[in-house]
């Protein structure tokens, strides 16, 4: 991201860039992206930026022929879509202008068609691999598939890549056969009969399933072969004079079978975060059996020995057990296979109703969803609740209703009847919220003012302590609040802000988290010079340098100014691992995933004190750091 327009010389701009959720840019920063879910800075306008595909404005819009793979995130443009040539200057829309390289099968295609696109799709692997070149795709869409022979395809500079679209089931029968081949790419296919290699170099195999009478996978002369994130199912990987070999992130069903069979151990150059089901005969190297406390003498000192569970789907065995492989494999990604996108709608929840406040005549009712949702509400004097509001769209995830010209004294009944999100949808099943309105009016108050009088409204002394601030576009404000202590605290993300203070107020040994990912070019603090801040933690996502971490400056800058000890670390909280965890992915409900664990943390007591929480109950999990 370039541009102009940030804070401390921190600037923006979106090009050709695919987000499938909602995004936060100016629109003149935007240029030929594909958006999912929207921008927030152009809530008012109803049609796309000009360069631009905004899906949620596309009407009877049908990706799959649109878009190269959609359900695996290829947005390239079909030379049909409606996106073609329609951006200012006669430009295609969208991240990425069209290029014929990339090529469909079809159980409903036909040969002589141009293989181009979904519309006119090839019908037979055979007549697709005659005319694939180096980076070109392929894809198979559902269906069975007769393997042939294939010669002298590809080389070194730009990989040829035959890929199942989508997430059906593509299955290659009869066994395919590679010779001299170089720079190809076999992913999310399932092979009944094996694979054959020979006198190629720079393969790999990923997210495949191989099973059947045959071997898995047998290569021979291949150089710079990599398989990962497959399943291989009571059927061996062989590998015979190869080079170069990487295996990572695969599950080998290998039940009383050496799981791959080698005739030199040289042959491989990294095999780790794999399962075997048989322990005891995991590899052969020539003709000698290799157990698995023996493998892990060489390789595969991170992976298991846990025994898979099939069910048969569509003629391939899959994963029944799948969860007891979750986050085994490489980068905490699941062993065997393994999607980077989850296509699933993720579910809606709902915290709420509750009743706010009432009168005589009103009450104000207030809710929390997920993500943002349009609701159907039905209020009432008596449980059947006569009353409907359709179509009611609140703020985004804090929703609140007011009900007016109530009766004084009376019974009413509240609830949310269902609640519709773009992916989701949720039919509550909890009871109604009932409340009961005053008899009276509230008595009227009476308000003096005096030119002598103090406009200041001022909460000396505030105490903040041993707390864990999650979310808000500020997590902690203080305005006017003179004498104000905050310590010990953990701030994590937030939209802008960690903390702000504009008088006298002390600001000591808090962890203070990154704000969220599209904000992170924002400054987390704002203090004024009558703030101390002292030993206080910054887990930084940028470097330190370039971070604006207190006042519109990075930390060298900031302490050189201020003398501040301030510093950046991990604190090593176990709610915060990293990169994929800990900015975006932090549980209300998991309050003990907040203690720091980092010893430089632990010895100069910044961070939540498990002293102050020897009467609270905290969960036990499996943790990745450990206070001991």
């Amino acid at each position: 991201m370039v541009g102009t327009g940030k804070p401390g010389n921190q600037q923006e701009r979106l090009e050709r860039c695919v987000g499938l959720g909602y995004v936060r840019i100016a629109p003149g920063r935007m240029l030929h992206n594909l958006i999912g879910g929207g921008n927030e800075y152009d809530r008012g306008s109803t049609n796309a930026p000009a360069d631009t595909i905004l899906l949620l404005r596309e009407k009877d819009l049908e990706g799959d022929f649109e878009f190269g793979d959609p359900l695996n995130l290829d947005f390239r443009l079909q030379p049909d879509s409606r996106f073609r040539a329609t951006a200012p200057g006669g430009r295609d829309r969208g991240p990425y202008p069209y290029q014929p390289n990339v090529f469909y099968v079809s159980l409903a295609g036909d040969d002589r068609a141009s293989g181009l696109s979904m519309r006119q799709a090839w019908r037979t692997l055979e007549r697709a691999l005659k005319d694939l070149r180096p980076g070109d795709t392929l894809y198979l869409t559902e269906g069975e598939y007769a393997a042939v022979p294939w010669n002298k395809a590809g080389n070194r500079e730009k990989p040829i890549r035959v890929c199942a679209r989508g997430r059906g089931t593509v299955l290659v029968t009869g066994g395919l056969s590679l010779a001299g081949g170089a720079g190809i790419v076999f992913e999310r296919l399932d092979f009944s009969h094996g694979v054959t290699l020979s006198e190629s170099h720079d393969l790999a195999f990923k997210n495949c399933t191989f099973f059947g009478p045959a071997d898995g996978l047998s290569a021979a002369r291949v150089e710079n072969l990599e398989v990962a994130h497959s399943v291989f199912v009571r059927v061996p990987l062989r590998l015979s004079r190869c080079k170069a070999a990487t295996l990572s992130g695969n599950l080998y069903a290998n039940a009383g079978k050496p799981a791959v069979r080698l005739d030199t151990v040289g042959a491989i150059r990294y095999s780790d975060y794999n399962n075997y089901q048989d322990a005891a005969p995991s590899w052969e190297v020539s003709d000698a059996t290799w157990s698995f406390a023996d493998l892990q003498q060489r390789h595969d000192r991170y992976s298991q020995a846990l025994t898979p569970e099939f069910a048969i789907e569509k003629g391939v065995p899959r994963l029944a057990n799948g969860i007891s492989f979750k986050s085994l494999g490489p980068h905490s990604t699941a062993l065997g296979i393994h999607h980077e996108h989850d296509v699933a709608a993720k579910a809606l929840r709902l915290v709420g109703p509750f009743l706010h406040s009432t009168s005589d005549t009103t009450a104000d009712i207030e809710w929390w969803t997920s993500h943002p949702a349009t609701f159907s509400l039905s209020w009432g004097e008596t449980p059947e609740m006569k009353n409907t509001v359709d179509g009611f769209t609140g703020s985004g995830r804090f929703n609140t209703y007011s009900l007016t010209a109530l009766k004084p004294g009376q019974t009413y009944y509240f609830k949310i009847a269902s609640a519709d999100a773009m992916l989701a949808g949720l039919k509550p099943t909890n009871a109604p919220l009932s409340f009961r309105t005053a008899a009276t009016a509230a008595e009227p108050r009476v308000y003096y003012v005096a030119p002598d009088g103090n406009d200041a409204s001022e909460s000396p002394e505030m105490l903040v302590r041993n707390c864990v601030l999650h979310g808000g576009w500020t997590s902690l404000a203080l305005s006017r609040c003179p004498g104000s202590v905050v310590e010990n605290d953990v701030f994590i993300m937030t939209i802008l802000r960690q903390l702000t203070a504009d008088a006298t107020a002390i600001a000591r040994r808090n962890v203070f988290c990154e704000c969220i990912r599209n904000k992170a070019h924002q400054t987390l603090l704002e203090l004024s010079q009558d703030v101390t801040e002292t030993d206080n933690c910054f887990y930084l996502r940028w470097p330190e340098e370039e971070k604006l971490a207190v006042n519109d400056m990075p930390l060298p800058k900031y302490r050189v100014r201020t003398g501040s000890n301030a510093f950046a670390a991990n604190p090593m909280m176990p709610g915060t691992p990293g990169w994929r965890q800990g900015w975006q992915q932090s549980s209300d409900k998991d309050f003990d995933e907040f203690f720091a664990t980092n010893p430089e943390l632990i010895v100069r007591d910044i961070g939540l004190q498990p002293e102050a929480f020897k009467d609270f109950k905290l969960g036990v999990a499996n943790l990745p750091y450990d206070r001991a």
